[in-house]
């Protein structure tokens, strides 16, 4: 009886752990929520972009950029 108890507690601890790997890993996936912005520069000089006070992006005079994966919402561009 102890051992189909064991048994028992390890089909439950393994299953458990397969679900928070999974978990895990869905989410370090990218979202479906992450975006595109879509820049472009109509100066005559070259200018630099910064999102959200952490990504840096330099666009030359005249240039059109696609970011990828940029988290949905309210974004603050400098």
């Amino acid at each position: 009886m102890f051992a189909k108890t064991n048994a028992a507690r390890v089909a439950v601890t393994a299953t458990a752990t397969a679900a928070v790997l999974l978990s895990a890993g869905a989410a370090l996936a990218a979202s479906p929520l992450d975006g595109r912005i879509s820049l472009r520069n109509d100066r005559h000089r070259p200018v630099q972009v910064t999102i959200d006070g952490e990504e840096t992006v330099r666009l030359a005079a005249g240039q059109t950029r696609t970011l990828h994966h940029i988290p949905n919402g309210v974004r603050f561009l400098e």
